[in-house]
């Protein structure tokens, strides 16, 4: 396994985790940017990658207060009001940074089929199952991650 991460801190911290669950031995630590190290597995060659695991940074607490999507009533009805649960504006895959995140997509299945993708809980599902809309018989699967009865984010 390898944890890639362009933060010293951040994967000092995923090594110390590791370190705690008894693992640290079998993942390759790396500090390195993704893209740039998706471009040299593309140019070597030689490392099979089996999955990857995307979780880029959505930007904060922001992510929750974008605009309201084209679905959100500007004035809730009484069966809204019935039905109430916490809603937010959709997040776009544009919003996440250095690139799309479409784009970083696209870099990870360059060198896997399989992709994870962590993201906010308000990402559209419509944006989401568009990433591989033109593969042929693929399907998108997508697991809510739960903390108690809240839902935080969407893989």
């Amino acid at each position: 396994m390898i944890a890639l991460d362009i933060s010293p801190v951040r994967l000092a911290l995923a090594r110390h985790n590791a370190a705690l669950y008894g693992v640290e031995d079998r993942i390759e630590f790396i500090l390195a940017d993704f893209f740039s190290f998706a471009r040299t597995l593309k140019q070597r060659g030689k490392r099979k990658i089996d999955a990857v695991f995307l979780s880029p940074p959505w930007g904060g607490p922001s992510y929750l207060s974008a605009s309201p999507s084209k679905s959100q009533h500007l004035r809730p009805t009484s069966t809204d009001l019935l039905n109430a649960v916490e809603t937010y504006a959709d997040f776009g895959l544009d919003s996440i940074r250095p690139v799309h995140g479409a784009e970083l997509f696209r870099v990870a299945r360059g060198i896997t089929k399989n992709v994870a993708y962590f993201l906010p809980r308000n990402t559209s599902l419509e944006e989401i199952s568009e990433l591989i809309v033109q593969e042929p018989n693929e399907k998108v699967e997508v697991e809510e991650e739960w903390m108690g009865t809240k839902l935080k984010a969407l893989t």
